[in-house]
């Protein structure tokens, strides 16, 4: 496995093995602890869309923008990743994610991470550092539910 995608399939390979418990298990051997109230719901991303990227902006599809609606989330893209995942701020998932980048980030490895908000719209703006860092450079795009997190990769379906 390409070290660019180490992390993201370490993500969301822990939460479909381990769910959200008391502490998870994390690089180097090290246990993470994870908030009570993870799994509580709040936050569930479920289904494929496809949209474009006009300008930095993303519009979400409106399942996931009703759920977001003006909240901030954290746009993270691990080892020049080819792919942003999108996690609410507040949620408690984004919490363990924290300290698994935290933790991962004494491992040397490379995550970019950066804050975006969700206006009244459904949208938000990617950052031309993290759409050269993700290496999204069509403005085609699918926009992933992963349960407790959204991924955008570059799409050849058009809009």
């Amino acid at each position: 496995m390409e070290r660019r995608d180490f992390l993201k399939t370490s993500i969301l390979t822990v939460f479909s093995l381990y769910g959200f418990s008391k502490t998870m298990p994390c690089f180097a051997g090290s246990d993470i602890s994870v908030a009570d109230e993870a799994l509580a719901g709040r936050y569930v991303f479920t289904g494929v869309y496809y949209s474009i990227i006009e300008d930095g902006r993303v519009a979400m599809p409106d399942v996931f923008s009703r759920q977001l609606l003006e909240e901030s989330v954290v746009l993270v893209v691990p080892e020049r990743n080819s792919s942003v995942m999108v996690f609410p701020e507040e949620s408690p998932e984004w919490k363990g994610i924290r300290q698994m980048i935290h933790e991962a980030n004494k491992e040397n490895l490379t995550i970019f991470q950066e804050h975006a908000e969700i206006d009244s719209n459904g949208a938000f703006y990617l950052s031309d550092r993290i759409i050269e860092y993700a290496g999204i450079s069509e403005p085609s795009i699918a926009v992933t539910g992963r349960g407790y997190a959204i991924e955008i990769i570059r799409s050849e379906h058009q809009v």
